[in-house]
C-alpha cells in the first residue's frame, strides 16, 4: 500500500478544521467556494483540488471511526474483559502480511489494533497508516511483525463485532429532578440538584440481561410517557446489578450548562420547548469527560461529513434546512438523486433525538468548529510529537498525559475556550476519578501545534516502511 505521510494526515484533518470554521462565519455561502479559498490563502490550489477535498473527508471520516472503534474496546478489552473471544466473529482483515496470524486471538488482534493506533509517535516505524487516497489504513502491529490493510468498512465490522458480544454494558444517566427550574434567575443552584448517574458492573453480565439492555436502548418510536417509562425500567434494571454512583457537576460544568442555557435561550428559544430531559441530557453529555459519552458525537461527526459535506454546491444553512425538515417528518433531498435518498433512509433509520442531536451539533460552534480543531490537536500529539515536556503559554504539560486526554476521551470545552484535559485509571471503575491535567487555551494550544508542525514537517514528512 502507497500510504501518506504523517505529515499529510495531519494537514488533511488541519485543512478540514479550518473548513468547518470558515462554515461557522459564513453560513450562507457554498462549501466548495469556501475550500476553494482556503486552498488559495494557504497556496495550493490547483487541478487537484476537488481530489484533494474528497481524500481531506476520507482521512477525517478514517480518523474518528478508529477513535470510536477506540473507545469501545478501551471499555470492553483494553483493561477489562467483556467479550469472550469463542463468541467473537472471525475477524478476517483484506490484506494480511504475516505468518504468525494464527497465533494472535481475535480479542488479542483488537486489543493490537486499538494500542497501535494510539501510540504512534515513534519515528522508526509508522505504525498507523492511511493510503494516499484515504480509502485503506494498514497497521503494523506493536510486538510484530505483523501487518494487516483494511478499510473503514471492515472496521465498522470489528466495531459492531465487539458490541454485539459485549458482556458488560456502560449505563450512565442524570438524575433531574422534577422540580429542576431552567428558567430559574439561580440557575446554579438549580444545577446542584442534577447528579450525573454512572452504574458499573464489575463483572462480565449474562446473554439475556445484555439482551435486556438492548431492548431498553431501543427507544425509537415511543411516546414521551413510552420514554419515561422506559428510563424507570432502565435505572431500575441498572440499579438491581448494582446501586448507582452519583456525582455532582463541578463549578466549571455548572458555567459551561448555564451558558448553554443563555446562549439558547438568546438565540435558539424554540428548541428549549422541548422535553426538560431531553434538553438538559444535550447540554449534561457536552461536560462529561468519559469516552464512550462521545460517542454519539464521533457518529454524528462521521456522518455529517460522508452524507452533508459531499455535495460542495451546499452551505451550512442548507444542511440545517435539511436536518430540520427530516425531523419534521418530510424529505428535503432529491427524489432522483439516488445518494440524497439513502441519506434520507439512514437518517430516518435513526432515533429522533440523535437526529436532534445532529442538528443542535451542526447549531453549536463549540462542536461544529471545535471537534474536528480537537482531532487535529490529537492526530498531532498522538501520531508525532516526542518531547516528554511541551510548553504552551509559558505552562510545561506532560505529553504523555496529554496523549492519555485525547485517547481516552476526557476533555470537554470550557466558557471561555478553553479545552479541559483529565486522566484516568482506564478500567471502568474507575473511569470517573478524574486527574486534571490541564486547562489550555485552545487558540494558544492551535499555535503551538501548528509552530509544531512546522518545525518538524521534515522529520514527519517521511513514511518509514519495515517490508
Amino acid at each position: 500500500m502507497i500510504a501518506m505521510t504523517k505529515y499529510e494526515m495531519v494537514r488533511y484533518l488541519k485543512d478540514y478544521a479550518d473548513l468547518q470554521y470558515l462554515m461557522m462565519l459564513y453560513p450562507n455561502q457554498q462549501i466548495g467556494k469556501l475550500f476553494d479559498r482556503l486552498m488559495q490563502t494557504n497556496g495550493r490550489f490547483d487541478n487537484d483540488t476537488r481530489e484533494y477535498y474528497d481524500r481531506m473527508r476520507r482521512v477525517y471520516m478514517v480518523y474518528n471511526s478508529m477513535k470510536k472503534f477506540s473507545y469501545i474496546e478501551d471499555f470492553l478489552l483494553n483493561r477489562d474483559n467483556y467479550i469472550n473471544d469463542t463468541e467473537l466473529d472471525e475477524i478476517i482483515p483484506e490484506n494480511t502480511y504475516s505468518t504468525n496470524m494464527g497465533n494472535i486471538s481475535k480479542k488479542k488482534l483488537l486489543q493490537l489494533i486499538r494500542n497501535t493506533f494510539n501510540h504512534n509517535n515513534s519515528d522508526d516505524i509508522d505504525r498507523f497508516k492511511i493510503s494516499v487516497n484515504g480509502r485503506k489504513i494498514e497497521i503494523e502491529l506493536l510486538n510484530g511483525p505483523v501487518r494487516i490493510r483494511f478499510d473503514v468498512m471492515k472496521l465498522l465490522d470489528a466495531y459492531n463485532n465487539m458490541i454485539n458480544h459485549r458482556k458488560n454494558s456502560l449505563n450512565i444517566s442524570f438524575d433531574i429532578p422534577d422540580d429542576f427550574d431552567i428558567n430559574s434567575t439561580e440557575l446554579s443552584n438549580e444545577l446542584d440538584k442534577i447528579k450525573f448517574v454512572h452504574y458499573y458492573f464489575n463483572s462480565q453480565l449474562s446473554n439475556s440481561m445484555i439482551q435486556q439492555f438492548n431492548r431498553m436502548y431501543d427507544t425509537k418510536n415511543l411516546s414521551k410517557e413510552e420514554l419515561i417509562q422506559r428510563s424507570e425500567e432502565f435505572n431500575n434494571l441498572s440499579s438491581s446489578l448494582n446501586p448507582p454512583t452519583k456525582y455532582d457537576l463541578t463549578e466549571e460544568q455548572k458555567n459551561k450548562i448555564i451558558s448553554y442555557i443563555d446562549h439558547y435561550k438568546k438565540y435558539y428559544p424554540d428548541l428549549l420547548d422541548e422535553d426538560i430531559n431531553n434538553v438538559m441530557y444535550y447540554f449534561l453529555m457536552k461536560v462529561i469527560p468519559v469516552p464512550l459519552v462521545k460517542s454519539t458525537m464521533l457518529t454524528n461527526q462521521i456522518l455529517y461529513c460522508e452524507r452533508f459535506m459531499e455535495d460542495v454546491n451546499k452551505s451550512l444553512n442548507i444542511v440545517l434546512q435539511e436536518i430540520r425538515q427530516v425531523i419534521r417528518g418530510n424529505n428535503p433531498f432529491d427524489p432522483s438523486d439516488a445518494f440524497d435518498q439513502q441519506t434520507f433512509e439512514m437518517l430516518t433509520n435513526r432515533k429522533q433525538i440523535n437526529n436532534l442531536y445532529l442538528y443542535k451539533d451542526c447549531l453549536d460552534g463549540e462542536v461544529f468548529a471545535g471537534f474536528p480543531i480537537i482531532t487535529y490537536f490529537d492526530s498531532v500529539i498522538t501520531h508525532c510529537c516526542k518531547e516528554e515536556i511541551i510548553r504552551i503559554n509559558g505552562v510545561d504539560y506532560n505529553t504523555e498525559k496529554i496523549r492519555n486526554c485525547f485517547a481516552h476521551g476526557r476533555w470537554y470545552i470550557t466558557t471561555d475556550n478553553n479545552i479541559m484535559l483529565f486522566d484516568a485509571d482506564p478500567r471502568n471503575i474507575h473511569d470517573y476519578n478524574l486527574e486534571f491535567v490541564g486547562k489550555i487555551n485552545i487558540k494558544a494550544f492551535e499555535e503551538w501545534i501548528n509552530n509544531y508542525v512546522e518545525q518538524n514537517k521534515e522529520r514527519i514528512n517521511v513514511v518509514k516502511r519495515n517490508y
